[in-house]
């Protein structure tokens, strides 16, 4: 809708009335989908009044139930200068960089594209080419549906999204991808099968970031010839998209921050791993490593969602801080001393092999709880 077409008052108050009611119950929402200070003032541009009246409404649905853990744990990684999480969990704060933190973000919100004969939703374009790029942000109202839609297919069938069909969106919270929130695919994996799955990643998003000029995988690289064992089994042969546009598709403006968004990427990824809703891991005494090991990896789809967000709450984070919370600062300071002496791959993963993602003796098969 034009920024310039005029909206009565009662329109916008009853748009706002349907999204509050529609939200309200939205408990669910574990995910923190803040877009950049860019794609809103894009989108204040593109969808003028509509914007302004569906936006808030979604976002005080959604981060009603959710915080900024990951930008707080990520400023706290690079130094920080305030004393708690709750501090630096500000995303305006500048310890870390733009760029990374747009990566921390990316796992919980990858901006996408519907493919032909997806996107049918009210407030979804689906007759423009090329396709508009879906995001919190960009397309609020399209992006709440679709999202609604995906958690509701997938709650009542957990498998829907296993094979690698659909969007980012839902592949990464509900389907294939779910590695990126440290997470098994489904129930009854075993633990070292999704362990590769994250080392995988941690490689591909480890590359793209170096200045080796032997071990950088190019932004220009298609996804579906990444040189990593694994990846084909998610981004196909036939996959066109390269990597500059699977992180950064309608948002050009950050292509030029391409390397830090890949390590913020790992960064979220090893964040979530600490999350009792996403992984159980045990204390264990070990001079060369803080972190505990892991016990289970579990599975989103078909758990109680009160009992995940509030393993994801900031809280919950905050509670950890003597304990587990500590090993994780540790552990993400360590990533960034890594980075910052261009650590090859071979260096960066015996630490996470060891250590960060290192399994406990008896490992069992993922499943659908959720630990403290």
């Amino acid at each position: 809708m034009k920024s310039g077409l005029r909206i009565s008052g009662l329109a916008v108050a009853l748009i706002g009335l349907a999204y509050a009611c529609d939200i309200a119950p939205a408990h669910s929402f574990e995910l923190t989908p803040k877009p950049t200070k860019s794609e809103e003032a894009l989108a204040k541009k593109q969808r003028g009044i509509l914007f302004r009246a569906t936006y808030p409404i979604i976002e005080f649905g959604l981060h009603t139930f959710s915080t900024a853990v990951h930008e707080g744990l990520t400023h706290l990684a690079y130094d920080c200068p305030l004393e708690t999480l709750s501090e630096c969990a500000d995303p305006d704060l500048d310890a870390a960089a733009p760029g990374v933190i747009v990566g921390v973000r990316w796992n919980d919100n990858p901006p996408f594209q519907f493919a032909s004969g997806q996107g049918k939703y009210k407030g979804c374009s689906t007759q423009i080419d090329p396709p508009p790029t879906i995001s919190f942000a960009l397309a609020v109202d399209c992006w709440y549906a679709h999202f609604k839609d995906v958690s509701a297919k997938a709650e009542a069938k957990p498998d829907t999204y296993i094979t690698g069909r659909g969007t980012l969106l839902a592949r990464s919270h509900f389907g294939d991808l779910q590695f990126l929130h440290a997470m098994a695919t489904r129930a009854g994996i075993p633990a070292e099968e999704t362990k590769q799955k994250i080392l995988m990643w941690a490689e591909f998003t480890w590359k793209v970031q170096s200045h080796d000029k032997e071990e950088w995988i190019a932004p220009v690289t298609r996804m579906g010839t990444i040189p990593v064992p694994g990846m084909l089994d998610h981004f196909p042969k036939q996959e066109i998209r390269d990597i500059e546009n699977l992180f950064t598709v309608g948002r050009t403006w950050v292509r030029h921050q391409l390397r830090d968004i890949a390590f913020g990427s790992f960064l979220h990824m090893v964040q979530d791993s600490f999350a009792g809703g996403h992984v159980a891991r045990r204390a264990r005494a070990d001079a060369h490593c803080s972190a505990p090991e892991i016990v289970e990896f579990h599975s989103y789809p078909g758990q109680v969602k009160a009992a995940h967000k509030a393993g994801d709450s900031l809280e919950s984070a905050t509670a950890k801080a003597a304990g587990q919370g500590a090993s994780l600062v540790d552990v993400l300071k360590k990533l960034v001393w890594f980075r910052e002496r261009d650590a090859l791959w071979t260096q960066v993963r015996p630490y996470l092999d060891s250590c960060v993602f290192r399994l406990g003796d008896g490992a069992r098969v993922s499943s659908t709880d959720v630990s403290e």
